[in-house]
């Protein structure tokens, strides 16, 4: 475990599918529960990764060269044991209450095993609601913004836990993600076999990466659902991206208050033409202090291992 600091009070508690990476994770109001990554057909333990976490330059490499092969790397959720860990390093370092925002249910269970590493930390400590676990209904970008929004209310002590995690159960409404996959295998790997977050079947799959077909997906109310029909997926990089941004203005109008970007290696060049498309398109909505908050974020290796390395994301916090 990591050398011990002081903590407030209140903490969050996210896991890997808010798209942190643990360097990532310095403010002392934010603890990151990390997945494990797997390279599948293989019982090796050299062959299984705790997610960003202590990997040598030569691991690193081997997750990177298979990131673009759907399939060949799986994804675990953090069992009841690694969150209770957590959870109670937390409180040894000074916390007196913890709120834990994970994944959404459909896709991984996350939620159980850290509700049910909850239940033991209460009965533990004696206290009942000393852990609260909220689930996203979402993840990545989306997750992320829940996540860092619910940081803020932490360190400005504007509202109390139980307020934190209602606000999380019901904040997925406010966030649009849109996504550009560049390979739609990775389409057809869902979340513990959810028809809900699955769009395509392995033969169309297929298809489309042989034609280079660029998949347009949305994040919303616990789906993965496509922007366009899939028949009408594009090939061209620069109309999949406008196309994105044509569908998320239409679902943000005029109440775009931040802006997050990301892609696995975090280039600002190669995603700076989306970004530039957003902006203009929302220029017009957007105030300098709104604008000041758009951040490029670098896309987690879980999240990548299931939408592939080329993957474009942009998501808008919404007001209401």
């Amino acid at each position: 475990m990591a050398e011990l600091i002081e903590r407030p009070e209140l903490v969050i508690v996210s896991d890997s599918g808010s798209g942190y990476c643990p360097g990532d994770v310095t403010n002392k109001y934010l603890e990151f529960v990390p997945f494990d990554i797997q390279v599948k057909d293989s019982s090796a333990p050299a062959d299984r990764w705790i997610d960003s976490q202590d990997l040598t330059p030569e691991e690193e490499a081997i997750i990177s060269e298979h990131l673009d092969t759907p399939g060949k790397l799986g994804t675990s959720q953090p069992n009841k044991s690694r969150f209770k860990e957590h959870l109670t390093k937390i409180f040894d370092e000074g916390a007196k209450r913890a709120v834990v925002i994970t994944l959404a249910g459909i896709a991984s269970g996350s939620n159980r095993e850290a509700s049910n590493a909850a239940l033991e930390i209460n009965d533990e400590y004696g206290e009942e609601n000393k852990v609260l676990v909220a689930d996203s209904h979402t993840m990545s970008l989306a997750q992320r913004f829940l996540v860092d929004e619910a940081v803020q209310s932490a360190i400005v002590g504007d509202k109390t836990p139980e307020q934190i995690a209602q606000t999380i159960e019901a904040g997925s409404q406010k966030i649009h993600v849109v996504q550009i996959a560049r390979n739609l295998r990775h389409l057809q790997e869902g979340g513990r076999g959810d028809e809900r977050i699955r769009l395509v079947d392995k033969m169309r799959a297929s298809a489309g990466a042989k034609l280079g077909i660029r998949a347009l997906i949305s994040l919303s109310n616990e789906k993965v659902v496509p922007i366009v029909p899939t028949n009408e997926f594009p090939k061209k990089e620069r109309l999949a991206q406008e196309m994105a941004v044509e569908y998320l203005a239409r679902l943000v109008g005029d109440s775009a208050i931040s802006l997050y970007f990301a892609q696995f290696d975090a280039k600002e060049r190669e995603l700076q033409s989306f970004i530039d498309l957003v902006e203009a398109r929302l220029d017009r909505n957007l105030s300098e202090k709104q604008k000041a908050k758009i951040k490029i974020l670098k896309q987690a290796y879980v999240i990548t291992v299931h939408s592939g390395k080329d993957t474009k994301a942009a998501a808008a916090l919404a007001l209401g």
